[in-house]
């Protein structure tokens, strides 16, 4: 149920209630396909680009003396910036988001939690990774999910944490770097076998992982 009260939302999912502001938080990273220095890349993929309409002596560019704006912008999702993606991105078949929301009830409003995590180098950790890798690369942990899950729960009811179906991993430091940053031939923080493991495996339950990262997987 969505109650609007003076430009602020209540969500009201089972016997849970969210209040949300009326200027909500944007956590997604936009593509500007009018910069390609202002874009996240990765995976070695092109970046974001702006096309616009010409035919002849016609130009879809009111700039430029034509009538009208029109342009044809390429891009690629799963390297140029904030993207949704379901298990048809490693299937055979192509089951796209619509698909998949589907098989869950249709739902397009759910609880999330948002943690914050500081990458650490795997050596530290206690989880292994089956790929050759070195010591000092960046990961994200079961114990650092862990940890960073009761933190931000302790003083949760259990209708609540009942509620919650998507997480919501932020990782630090957490600058406006992130908003052009270049990941490839980096190998940019990782989650564990273990950690992701972790997150299908608990009492929460969750059906969405959000992160700020290019992938779950180790790049290379």
């Amino acid at each position: 149920m969505l109650i609007n009260n003076q430009f602020n939302f209540i969500i009201k999912i089972g016997d849970c209630e969210f209040k949300s502001v009326s200027k909500p938080f944007d956590l997604s990273i936009h593509i500007n396909p009018n910069d390609q220095n202002k874009q996240v890349n990765a995976f070695n993929l092109p970046r974001a680009v702006k096309q616009t309409f010409q035919c002849g002596n016609f130009i879809a560019d009111v700039s430029q003396g034509g009538s009208i704006n029109c342009d044809q912008i390429s891009l690629w999702p799963h390297a140029n910036g904030t993207h949704t993606e379901c298990v048809g991105h490693v299937t055979s078949q192509k089951i796209t988001i619509e698909q998949a929301l589907q098989a869950i009830g249709g739902v397009i409003f759910v609880p999330a939690l948002i943690i914050s995590i500081e990458p650490q180098p795997i050596h530290l950790t206690q989880d292994l990774y089956p790929a050759i890798h070195q010591n000092e690369e960046l990961v994200i942990s079961k114990q650092l999910i862990e940890t960073a899950i009761i933190n931000a729960t302790f003083q949760f009811s259990q209708s609540i944490i009942s509620s919650i179906k998507a997480i919501i991993i932020r990782t630090l430091p957490n600058d406006d770097s992130k908003k052009n940053r270049i990941y490839q031939n980096n190998n940019a923080p990782y989650f564990t076998p273990a950690a992701t493991s972790y997150l299908r495996n608990n009492h929460f339950s969750f059906q969405h992982i959000l992160v700020d990262l290019p992938s779950l997987d180790r790049e290379v």
